[in-house]
């Protein structure tokens, strides 16, 4: 839209939308010399220059807002662990509590305390196996989704998910 009729839309003539440009060397110093060049000349052309940011200034204050979500999220995914592992905790507490009798049984017929032990570190070796298993099948999609959900609420249309190995 010609700056003319943009300022008739928003009702402040010499008003635009924005003005980007690209430079051959993209450093804060010189990035601030062109600032401080193009700004009065677009005075005098007679547009209204109410701010001036460089890519830089904005990716860091990107940066400082996406920190605080990348921690809030991180310490959500720790509580989360947390309660998953009091929760495996739990389970395999009361199944030993309802085993009481099946162990001795056991201890009746010939079995040592050994085995009785290997039995239940075995049950619980075997359900957090098959817990993390399952965790990580419906990582992926719960990822995506989030991302998502989290990416369009906070910067706008989604650009995609990045899934890494090492997280």
């Amino acid at each position: 839209i010609a700056h003319e009729r943009f300022g008739r839309i928003m009702g402040e003539p010499g008003l635009t939308g924005g003005i980007r440009l690209s430079l051959e060397r993209s450093d804060e110093r010189s990035t601030r010399e062109v600032i401080a060049n193009v700004a009065p000349v677009l005075e005098k052309a007679g547009f209204k220059v109410a701010e001036s940011i460089s890519q830089t200034q904005l990716g860091r204050a990107l940066g400082g807002h996406l920190f605080i979500l990348i921690f809030t999220l991180v310490v959500i995914s720790i509580l989360m662990a947390i309660v998953g592992v009091l929760g495996l905790s739990s389970a395999m507490a009361i199944s030993v509590l309802e085993r009481t009798r099946e162990f001795a049984v056991m201890r009746v017929i010939g079995a040592g305390g050994g085995t009785i032990r290997r039995s239940v570190i075995g049950e619980a070796v075997f359900v957090g196996i098959l817990s993390a298993g399952i965790a990580l099948l419906l990582s992926v999609p719960l990822t995506i989704v989030v991302s998502e959900i989290v990416g369009t609420g906070s910067l706008g249309p989604a650009i995609g998910t990045v899934l890494s190995a090492a997280a």
